[in-house]
């Protein structure tokens, strides 16, 4: 494994990451049914930022109020939530770790039921022909393939790789780019298993090694 700059800090604006090691955001619905976080929420990240990640991502954090997409997702579009943020925020800072949010407005996958408001979203678009992501659509499928094969051949079970040309992150992308989504902490054994740490070094291991694989053989 040769990625030694994943130990060392980096400056994204005028916030100091003291690593390159990075929380995602994952839904894992501990938020309040009003849209603040919970201490369940605190705890969850708390203890991320504990283990040593340098950015931890507070996921799915809805920015309007008519795209709702599940009961307990956290809000940002009301003033209430504020403190409740504050309080992940500050267990996080504690613990050495940035905390960055990711926003969201649910598209298709709004919940009438809990929204209230018909369903607004763009309209889907294959990844290698959308307008944004048709040029960097093969290397990245390509480098998505070398992480999955390499994921199975050691043990990790996969539910196979989806391509997308709706997220931000992609879409104004230049160089190839993969989303990871490891594990569900709403199922107790993955929860338990990613909380090890010698099961989140088999993972990113692994992740490297694939990485490692695909600049092996990019043509």
């Amino acid at each position: 494994m040769s990625f030694e700059n994943m130990f060392k800090p980096i400056q994204i604006g005028p916030m100091n990451v003291p690593n390159r090691f990075v929380v995602p955001p994952m839904g894992n619905n501990f938020a309040n049914t009003d849209g603040s976080l919970s201490e369940k929420s605190k705890n969850y990240y708390a203890a991320r930022a504990k283990g040593g990640f340098g950015l931890i991502t507070i996921e799915s954090s809805v920015v309007y109020y008519k795209s709702k997409g599940g009961p307990r997702k956290p809000c940002l579009f009301d003033d209430s939530v504020i403190d409740s943020f504050k309080n992940v925020i500050d267990a996080c800072h504690a613990e050495g770790a940035k905390v960055s949010v990711q926003l969201q407005h649910a598209g298709p996958d709004v919940n009438q039921a809990i929204a209230g408001y018909p369903i607004v979203a763009a309209s889907p678009i294959p990844s290698k022909d959308g307008q944004y992501t048709s040029a960097i659509f093969e290397d990245s499928s390509n480098c998505a393939k070398y992480v999955n094969e390499n994921m199975q051949n050691n043990g990790f079970k996969v539910n196979g790789i989806f391509e997308r040309s709706d997220l931000t992150g992609f879409n104004w992308s230049q160089v190839p780019v993969v989303l990871l989504e490891m594990g569900f902490m709403s199922n107790y054994t993955e929860d338990q298993n990613m909380s090890s740490p010698q099961y989140q070094e088999k993972m990113m291991t692994c992740v490297a090694d694939g990485l490692d694989n695909y600049f092996k053989n990019k043509k």
